[in-house]
């Protein structure tokens, strides 16, 4: 019995830590992001909600399982606010409605031994003034009204 558990016990121990020695390494890798980018603007146009669906959108990370996302306002050196600290299972996507504001965010892929370091990235909401509205409104109908002329001289009807 003895003789078993000499050489049973450790081929036990060389298995548990096997996941170790078989899961990637993706400490070296970036996580790539689609949107928001850097730089990135929204604007709000529905005066009724007041916020706007911001979805944070990656590429999967190969050898990854979950991605760690954070959001803050304005930015990671002078946070405000802490919106959300989320980790996302097997997907590439998040989403969330957020009022108007200066935001940074970032992700980091991961698995059951490593991580990658983070991407960061910084987007705005803004809030379209009611003047602006109505210019845009302007500028369509300018547009359209040039368009029917057009397709009239072409001998449209």
């Amino acid at each position: 019995m003895k003789k078993i558990a000499f050489y049973f016990l450790p081929l036990l121990v060389f298995c548990i830590s096997c996941e170790d020695i078989f899961v990637e390494n993706i400490s070296n890798r970036e996580v790539t992001v689609i949107c928001p980018g850097d730089n990135w603007e929204l604007e709000l146009q529905d005066d009724s909600t007041m916020t706007a669906e911001v979805v944070f959108w990656w590429e999967y990370l190969k050898g990854a399982d979950r991605y760690v996302l954070q959001l803050v306002s304005p930015d990671f050196s002078n946070i405000n606010r802490l919106l959300f600290d989320v980790v996302v299972d097997s997907a590439n996507s998040y989403s969330m409605a957020l009022p108007a504001g200066q935001y940074q965010w970032r992700i980091r892929a991961g698995n059951s031994s490593y991580f990658t370091d983070y991407v960061t990235r910084s987007f705005s909401v803004l809030k379209m003034e009611l003047g602006e509205i109505g210019e845009l409104e302007e500028i369509e109908e300018t547009e359209e009204a040039e368009e029917t002329e057009e397709f009239e001289e072409e001998g449209g009807k």
